[in-house]
């Protein structure tokens, strides 16, 4: 896993509350821990500048900071929770849309359980994908994490009337197309926001 900063004359200042956060065992009450929306849960031996973080109702740790790109090298993504599809009554789709969400620029990685699904770019094309494999009966935790994608560019939209919507539903299908009849996670990320946020939500399937 690959840290860089986008200003390399910048001098790296360690955090003493990102020190703590990232020191947590992995196995300390399964206490996850994610940096600009990429889980590095067990890393140790870094220290990074200017970063804001936050920690959820069960203590997981997200840690956003501006200026860095984290690249994970190749087969070390972290495999999904469940390996197998699990017997749920209902199919579950994670599906992006919006409204001229080009004009966002913005991409949203989502997790479930702590497990990388997608990433999902405001450019990019419309995503409908089967998510019940990372899915098990009962409570889920779906994270998602949006940072602005300017590309060396600048800004298209400052309205808010322009977003990208990135949502996880029960969805059914009919004629080849795929209906979503109940949404349970509902994200949007707009083009008059240009900061990196992120958040975690519980859903619960059946």
């Amino acid at each position: 896993m690959t840290f860089r900063n986008s200003n390399a004359a910048r001098a790296l200042v360690a955090l003493p509350i990102l020190v703590a956060a990232l020191a947590v065992p992995a196995t300390a009450h399964a206490v996850e821990v994610f940096f600009n929306g990429v889980r590095i849960t067990g890393l140790a031996n870094r220290s990074f500048e200017n970063c804001s973080v936050r920690f959820d109702a069960k203590g997981n740790v997200y840690v956003t900071a501006k200026g860095y790109t984290v690249k994970q090298k190749p087969g070390s993504s972290t495999p999904p929770t469940n390996t197998k599809p699990t017997a749920l009554s209902q199919r579950y789709f994670l599906v992006s849309t919006g409204k001229q969400r080009a004009k966002a620029q913005y991409k949203v990685n989502v997790y479930i359980n702590g497990a990388y699904v997608k990433t999902i770019k405001a450019a990019g094309e419309q995503l409908v994908m089967p998510v019940n494999r990372f899915l098990r009966p009962g409570k889920n935790q779906v994270h998602f994490a949006a940072t602005k994608d300017l590309a060396g560019g600048t800004r298209r939209s400052h309205s808010s009337a322009h977003y990208l919507r990135v949502l996880i539903g029960v969805g059914k299908t009919n004629g080849g197309t795929i209906r979503i009849t109940d949404t349970l996670a509902d994200f949007r990320a707009p083009a008059s926001r240009s900061d990196n946020f992120a958040r975690a939500d519980v859903i619960t399937v059946r």
